[in-house]
Formats: C-alpha cells, sequence, structure tokens
C-alpha cells in the first residue's frame, strides 16, 4: 500500500518513467465509456460478470493510463485555446479535430471567418496574411467517437486492461507483482503517432 494516500501500487503508469502504479482520475466520469464499453472489452475477453466491479474498476485505470501515455483526452470534448499566428497558421493541442466553432482575433477583436483547416495536421491557415504575430482565441470540439475511434488504440486499451486487471488479482492473491518495463516500450511504439510530441 502508498503511505501517501493508502491506496495499492503496481496499477497505473506515469508519463516519466516506466513503472505502473495505480492511476485513476480524482473525478471519474466515465468519459471512454462514449468510445468504448465495458462490455465490449467483456465479450472479446470473455470476462465472467462475477468479477465486473473489478474489471471495470480496471479498464478505468488503464483508460486514464491510455491518456496519460498519449497526452490527450481522447474522448469527446469542446476546447478553448489561445494561439499565436506565426508563418501564417496555428497548430491546435488536441487530438482528433473535429470541428472548429469560432476564431476570434484577440488583436482585432473580431472574428475571423478567412481559414482554412488541416484537420491531419491539427493547423489552421489564415488567408491573406494580414494576422501575423495575432493572438487567436479558437473554440473548436475534438476527440474520437466510437465510430472513428482507431484500432490501434483500442488493442492498446484492451493489452493495458490485461496487465492491470493480471496485477491486481496477483496483489489480492499476495503475489509479487513484477513490473515489465518492455511492455510499456511496446504500448508506446504501437500508438506513438497518436502521442503527443514533446520538444
Amino acid at each position: 500500500m502508498s503511505a501517501a494516500n493508502g491506496q495499492p501500487e503496481g496499477l497505473g503508469l506515469e508519463s516519466d518513467r516506466t513503472e505502473f502504479i495505480l492511476d485513476l482520475p480524482l473525478f471519474y466520469t466515465g468519459a471512454f465509456m462514449q468510445l468504448i464499453e465495458y462490455r465490449d472489452i467483456a465479450d472479446i475477453l470473455e470476462l465472467d460478470a462475477v468479477d465486473e466491479k473489478t474489471d471495470d474498476f480496471c479498464l478505468s485505470a488503464a483508460w486514464n493510463a491510455l491518456e496519460k501515455l498519449t497526452g490527450f483526452c481522447l474522448s469527446e470534448r469542446d476546447n478553448r485555446e489561445i494561439h499565436t499566428v506565426k508563418d501564417n497558421r496555428i497548430i491546435l493541442d488536441a487530438v482528433c479535430i473535429s470541428e472548429i466553432i469560432q476564431i476570434k482575433d484577440l488583436c482585432l477583436r473580431q472574428d475571423i471567418t478567412y481559414f482554412t483547416v488541416d484537420y491531419e495536421n491539427k493547423s489552421v491557415y489564415f488567408v491573406p496574411c494580414k494576422v501575423e504575430e495575432h493572438n487567436m482565441l479558437v473554440d473548436y470540439k475534438s476527440g474520437f467517437t466510437k465510430e472513428n475511434f482507431p484500432n490501434e488504440l483500442k488493442e492498446a486499451l484492451v493489452k493495458m486492461f490485461l496487465y492491470k486487471n493480471n496485477n491486481l488479482r496477483k496483489m489480492i492473491n499476495g503475489e509479487e507483482v513484477i513490473f515489465d518495463s518492455s511492455f510499456l516500450e511496446q504500448i508506446k511504439a504501437d500508438i506513438n503517432c497518436y502521442c503527443r510530441k514533446r520538444l
């Protein structure tokens, strides 16, 4: 048990090291249920309904770990960001941008309507170039839906769930839990294209 919070260690993952600790969101809202439900995992892995509460706990922990690993909120959400125009464009922070709601030029104090969006590269281009170095307030929607949630992330989530579930059951049974750093490195490699790029 962790002396800091009284919770068992060895179930979550931190982004700055390759070991797993318990890492659940403080206010778990079940947002990932929009993308993949417990029953989906249960059907794939033929899980026993008797263990549903334990399995659901591990699934939420796995989802939180996956979001930390990618550096993004993966489910649908509204975003508001301020960016400075460089080379006639801004680059948004979130993954899987679905809609630009509004862009306001904070220098001109007016809405901007003359722009194009490169959704793949998360970039907004302004034409003509009269707003260089201007600060833009951007409201937009991002995140995956159940229909377009990538298979690579689904597979990573299932693997993470199995890893955490196995470790939890070992701890409950008083067995030694051995952390496998190569497992995390393989997950990182498999979903690298969905991870936030850090300078």
